[in-house]
C-alpha cells in the first residue's frame, strides 16, 4: 500500500506515523512545505493554483499512491483537492486546525468545511475535536477516533520520583504556566523543597522568568527537549501539570506521563478530559483556578501512596487504550476499509 503524506517535515507526530506504518509494510512519501523533510511543495497559491495542481500531478503520477492522509486541517490545500479531483482522502485533525472557528472569516470556515464533507475519513485523537468540526459542518461522512498513541515499552518507569514537578507543554499563555506559577506560591509554603520543570520555549518566557524570579520559586527552564529525552523528565516527576487555557484535542504528554506512572493534574477542558480520569488517574480542576490547582498539587505532594496508584492505574489506561501499537493498527485498519 502506498500513501502520501500531507503535513508539516518539523512535526514530531507526523514522523512517528510515517515510520510506525513504514515498518507495518506501507510506502509513505511526505509532502511538505518544510524545506528539509521530505518533497518540497510550497503552500499553493490562489494566483497560481492551476499550476500547482500540474505540479502536483507530477507528484501522484510519480508514486501513484493508494490514497492521501492530509494531516491537519489546511485552508491552503482545499483548492489542491478540489481541482485535482482526489477522493481517497483521510483527514486527521489535531486542535489548533479546528479551534476559533469565531474568529475565522467566511472563506477559511468554508474551505474547512469543504475538506472535512470531502474526506473519506476525518481522523480524530478525541471525541471533543470531532465536535468542534461538526459545528463547520455535519455533512461528515464518516470520521475515527484514534489518538496518537504512546509506546509504554519506551515511556516505562526505571527508578522512584523526585519532588519535582513537570509542565511539559510551550511557555505561551494559552498552556496556562502562569496558572501553574501562581499554584506553586501556595505549593512552597507547604513544600518549599519542590522544584518546578518548564519545558520548551515561548512568547510569555521572560515574563514567567521574572515571575519565577519575584516570587522566589524554585523553578527550571529546561529549554526544548527533544521527544526522546522527555522520558528522563517524567521519571524525575511526582506529577504533571498540564493548566491548559484552552481546550486541546488530546495532549501526548498526558498520556506519556501515564506511561510512565505519573499522576496528572490538568483543566478539566477539551481532550484532557479524556485523557485524565478524574480521581483515578490525575485530578481535573477549573481552568484558570490556580488555588483549586495548588489543592491538588499538595494533596499529592502529601501522600505518595495516593500518587503511586493514580500513577499505576494511568499506565494500565494507557497500556489498553492509547498503547502506540494498537493505534498503528486501528489507523491501517481505516486505510484498508478506505480502499
Amino acid at each position: 500500500m502506498r500513501v502520501l503524506f500531507f503535513g508539516d517535515a518539523t512535526s514530531i507526530h507526523i514522523h512517528r506515523w510515517k515510520s510506525a506504518l513504514e515498518e507495518r509494510g506501507i510506502e509513505i512519501k511526505l509532502v511538505t512545505p518544510d524545506k528539509n523533510g521530505g518533497i518540497y511543495f510550497p503552500y499553493p497559491s490562489k494566483r497560481d493554483i492551476f499550476k500547482d495542481c500540474v505540479n502536483f500531478r507530477h507528484i501522484l503520477f510519480s508514486f501513484r499512491p493508494h490514497l492521501i492522509h492530509i494531516h491537519y486541517l489546511p485552508t491552503s490545500w482545499t483548492n489542491i483537492t478540489r481541482y485535482a479531483g482526489l477522493k481517497k482522502i483521510v483527514l486527521s485533525i489535531w486542535g489548533g486546525d479546528i479551534w476559533g472557528r469565531e474568529s475565522l472569516s467566511w472563506k477559511d470556515r468554508f474551505y474547512r468545511a469543504y475538506l472535512l464533507r470531502h474526506a473519506a475519513m476525518v481522523i480524530s485523537p478525541s471525541f471533543y475535536l470531532i465536535k468542534k468540526a461538526l459545528e463547520y459542518t455535519r455533512l461528515i461522512k464518516k470520521w475515527e477516533i484514534i489518538p496518537t498513541g504512546v509506546d509504554t515499552g519506551f515511556f516505562k518507569r526505571k527508578r522512584g520520583k523526585k519532588r519535582v514537578i513537570l509542565f511539559p507543554k510551550h511557555l505561551e499563555e494559552r498552556y496556562g504556566g502562569m496558572v501553574l506559577l501562581r499554584a506553586m506560591e501556595k505549593v512552597k509554603e507547604r513544600f518549599p523543597e519542590v522544584v518546578l520543570y518548564m519545558t520548551g520555549t515561548g512568547e510569555v518566557e521572560e515574563e514567567w522568568r521574572r515571575f519565577a524570579e519575584r516570587k522566589k520559586l524554585r523553578v527550571v527552564f529546561t529549554g526544548d527537549v527533544p521527544h526522546e529525552k522527555m522520558r528522563e523528565l517524567y521519571e524525575d516527576a511526582w506529577v504533571v501539570v498540564v493548566p491548559s487555557l484552552v481546550g486541546e484535542g488530546l495532549p501526548v504528554s498526558v498520556l506519556e506521563a501515564s506511561s510512565m506512572e505519573v499522576p496528572v493534574v490538568g483543566s478539566a477542558l477539551g481532550g484532557i478530559r479524556e485523557a485524565v480520569v478524574h480521581g483515578e488517574t490525575g485530578f481535573l480542576f477549573e481552568p484558570g483556578n490556580s488555588e483549586e490547582l495548588a489543592r491538588y498539587l499538595i494533596k499529592l505532594l502529601e501522600n505518595k501512596k495516593l500518587a503511586d496508584r493514580m500513577g499505576r492505574k494511568g499506565r494500565e489506561r494507557v497500556k489498553m487504550k492509547f498503547e502506540w501499537k494498537r493505534c498503528t493498527e486501528r489507523m491501517i485498519e481505516v486505510y484498508r476499509r478506505i480502499l
